[in-house]
């Protein structure tokens, strides 16, 4: 259990005695404000950063004054800083990460002193939350020139660096978790909009289909969450809703202008090479690498068109499998080998994939393609242990071979729909 620390600067300015709101008593020192607001014994450890002008001009009063609040269960030092501001950044950042340690509950006091030390404060705090995993109680400012002279804790208004982390993992990874994460506990203003269930649930189900890939409910899940984030962007206005429209660019072209058909048409082709294209940009290549796969199987299940539903599972499933073997090997079309198919659905399966390594792609171009695709995909299910040094290099070498399986992809589908192998799709007016 981490300890309770309260760290404040001492300036060296002239400070007149102040009766600070909700206090009972009058001392030119917020610290001795604060200290006796939350009364004797509080904390674990009390540190006071001086310069040495302020160690010579305050720091004795200051000691006599927090003495009452204190017993010798509370350690308190003052902590001597330089006073070269050009130059000492650094060694004010690591003094202030060096008092605290892991999960200590923390309270900070910024309201004298050089106002570089505030900058360099927040700084800190974002850094410390994480690397030491504080719970952050407090950041005080006592507003001793206004009228009623309250002390404001500005605590709440350092969670802004967390919603930075989250814009952060929702830009570099298409990852709105911690966005949900945030939003269920928001508390700002700036963010309270963003506590809407609905919302939360849509954030999650976005980068559930990124990560998990349905590619067959990628489309139906997205236009759906995006349909919820476009609404509450129309009920925001500040920075709730510059957040929602990050996340709407990001995710806009997986929801696509009209509903799904269930059927492996233009626009199901067209979505998994958008998914396949961002999956290779946020470095998820596992899960690209598994989208291409999944999208050459479904070219397969173009070839018997006995109901359009692509959740007709397992016998669409057998096409795949049957188109994909004919891809690979030396395919003699012999129904001991699909022997899930019936003879007239196989004689299909056969034709259609005939036409398509005549018309659209070439048997060696689009075997060595396959394999190539079929390899990497399965580098990453077995961790790579079963990889030779060539397949290895396949791996140092993924962030190009994603991109060139992707581009072959698309040529692919391209010719396809020039051959009008692949159906349209009718847009919903």
């Amino acid at each position: 259990m981490g300890r309770k620390v309260f760290i404040s600067f001492l300036g060296a300015g002239n400070y007149s005695p102040v009766q600070y709101q909700n206090s009972s008593i009058k001392t030119p020192y917020v610290q001795t404000a604060l200290l006796h607001r939350f009364g004797k014994n509080y904390f674990d450890k009390v540190r006071i950063l001086t310069t040495p002008k302020s160690e010579e001009k305050h720091w004795k009063q200051l000691s006599d004054d927090l003495r009452p609040f204190i017993t010798d269960k509370t350690s308190i030092e003052h902590v001597p800083l330089s006073e070269d501001l050009a130059n000492a950044q650094w060694k004010w950042f690591e003094t202030i990460l060096n008092l605290v340690d892991q999960e200590d509950k923390v309270w900070f006091d910024m309201t004298h002193g050089f106002r570089a030390f505030s900058i360099i404060l927040s700084t800190a705090v974002s850094f410390i939350q994480k690397s030491k995993s504080i719970d952050l109680k407090g950041v005080y400012y006592g507003a001793h020139e206004a009228p009623d002279k309250p002390i404001i804790n500005m605590a709440d208004f350092y969670t802004i660096n967390d919603w930075a982390d989250g814009v952060s993992q929702l830009i570099d990874t298409a990852d709105a978790s911690k966005l949900a994460e945030l939003a269920e506990s928001a508390s700002s203003d700036s963010f309270q909009a963003l506590r809407d269930e609905e919302l939360i649930q849509a954030l999650k189900d976005l980068t559930d289909i990124v990560r998990n890939i349905d590619v067959n409910h990628v489309a139906a899940t997205a236009d759906r969450a995006m349909g919820i984030v476009r609404e509450k962007i129309t009920q925001c206005s500040g920075a709730d809703k510059q957040l929602l429209i990050m996340v709407e660019d990001k995710f806009k072209d997986l929801a696509v202008s009209y509903p799904p058909s269930g059927r492996y048409d233009s626009a199901y082709f067209k979505l998994q090479l958008k998914l396949i294209e961002m999956l290779n940009t946020h470095e998820l290549y596992m899960q690209s690498f598994t989208v291409m796969r999944e999208l050459i199987g479904s070219i397969g299940m173009l070839a018997v068109q006995k109901g359009d539903n692509r959740d007709n599972g397992e016998l669409r499933k057998v096409y795949a499998e049957a188109f994909l073997s004919a891809l690979q090997l030396k395919c003699k079309w012999d129904h001991d080998a699909f022997k899930k198919l019936n003879a007239d659905d196989l004689e299909q399966v056969r034709i259609f994939t005939e036409r398509f390594l005549k018309d659209v792609a070439g048997k060696k171009k689009m075997k060595s393609l396959t394999y190539k695709i079929k390899d990497i995909r399965n580098g990453f299910d077995h961790a790579w242990t079963a990889a030779g040094p060539d397949k290895k290099k396949e791996l140092e070498n993924v962030s190009d071979r994603s991109i060139e399986c992707k581009d072959a992809l698309k040529k692919v589908i391209d010719r396809m729909n020039e051959e009008n192998i692949i159906p349209t799709t009718q847009e919903v007016e």
